[in-house]
């Protein structure tokens, strides 16, 4: 498990979290929940799926989010799942978007959408 702290105020960080899934080749779907947001693989040839959760603690600071991440097999006895290929691809995601103002983010996945760019499952939670 990692542990992140994201300089950006919670929703901005669940909208950062939600396009580095979106980036990421190997996810398939994702949903949000209250306190997380989980990207999944899904099945293939070999392999049962990799899941990678994002925990989003409660926190007091308005300026700053503090994320963990784990990766988890879908079935624990899948010995084909390699979590540490998926986060480290995830992680890259995230790390190539820190820093962006969050309107660009934002700006770049309508314009991805509209060239018919990656478009994953969403399901939303409350």
């Amino acid at each position: 498990m990692k542990q992140l702290l994201l300089e950006y105020p919670e929703e901005e960080a669940r909208t950062l979290i939600r396009a580095a899934f979106e980036q990421c080749p190997q996810i398939k779907k994702y949903r949000e929940r209250q306190y997380d947001v989980t990207g999944n693989t899904g099945a293939g040839l070999l392999s049962w799926g990799v899941k990678i959760i994002v925990n989003f603690p409660e926190s007091d600071k308005n300026e700053s989010t503090p994320i963990t991440i784990e990766p988890k097999k879908n079935v624990s006895i899948n010995i084909t799942a390699n979590t540490g290929r998926i986060e480290y691809e995830f992680m890259n995601q995230v790390e190539a978007l820190r820093g962006y103002n969050i309107e660009e983010i934002r700006e770049h996945k309508k314009q991805q959408e509209g060239r018919g760019g990656y478009k994953r499952s969403i399901y939303k939670f409350q």
